[in-house]
């Protein structure tokens, strides 16, 4: 908000120039020039304006990306987690997660 004020200011500043050299002027004032530089003056804010939105929509997009990866990390955390627990449980219990070799038969 704090940049669209800023365009605020200087657009009523702007407006109050150009009220004075028109207020000197008189007849002689460019009614043309200052219509130009006031649509300029106009798209440049719709330019910054939409600059703006897309900054918060970029924003928000990392922060979503960003939480995307943290909850793969924690997923992959809690899988690799729970496996080496699995692993670790096995040999107590005298499977040890492997299949045991066949004996060895004399042939």
């Amino acid at each position: 908000m704090e940049r669209q004020q800023e365009m605020d200011l200087r657009l009523e500043q702007w407006e109050g120039e150009q009220e004075h050299r028109r207020q000197e002027e008189g007849e002689n004032f460019d009614e043309a020039a200052y219509a130009f530089q006031k649509s300029l003056m106009a798209r440049r804010r719709g330019l910054a304006e939409r600059r703006m939105r897309l900054d918060v929509e970029t924003h928000l997009a990392y922060r979503a990306l960003d939480q995307a990866q943290q909850e793969l990390e924690e997923e992959a955390q809690a899988y690799f987690g729970e496996r080496q627990r699995s692993n670790m449980e096995a040999p107590r219990s005298g499977l040890g997660g492997r299949a045991a070799a066949p004996p060895r038969g004399r042939g």
